[in-house]
């Protein structure tokens, strides 16, 4: 994995179009999807983090956002990656996910106060 210093150069996600059921009727809205990246605080700390859009008040005010997940407004993390995707070693083949792992333990007979 490459870390890159250029945290402009990182992915900020992007507005898209969706449609929604409203009263019976088809609407379109504008819904911002975040693109998640791997960052690393100036601690030496690495977690995930996305940009989050800014949001104004009507009288064009910050309300919040414009800044990375996990910091406060003007400070950045000093590096980023993308985040890592799965790519399967046999292209086409199935993946079986286990939901549940089936653990024998032997049976306690005796449950009593060991004396």
């Amino acid at each position: 994995m490459t870390w890159n210093h250029d945290m402009a150069s990182a992915p900020r996600g992007k507005t898209v179009t969706v449609q929604r059921r409203v009263n019976g009727e088809t609407r379109e809205f504008e819904q911002f999807v975040s693109d998640p990246i791997l960052v690393v605080h100036p601690n030496g700390a690495v977690a995930q983090s996305y940009w989050i859009p800014p949001r104004h008040t009507l009288s064009g005010a910050l309300l919040e956002g414009n800044r990375w997940s996990g910091f406060n407004l003007g400070k950045e993390p000093i590096a980023w990656a993308p985040w890592p995707e799965y790519k399967p070693e046999h292209p086409g083949a199935d993946v079986i996910v286990h939901k549940h792992t089936e653990i024998n333990l032997p049976i306690l007979e005796d449950c009593g106060s060991g004396a």
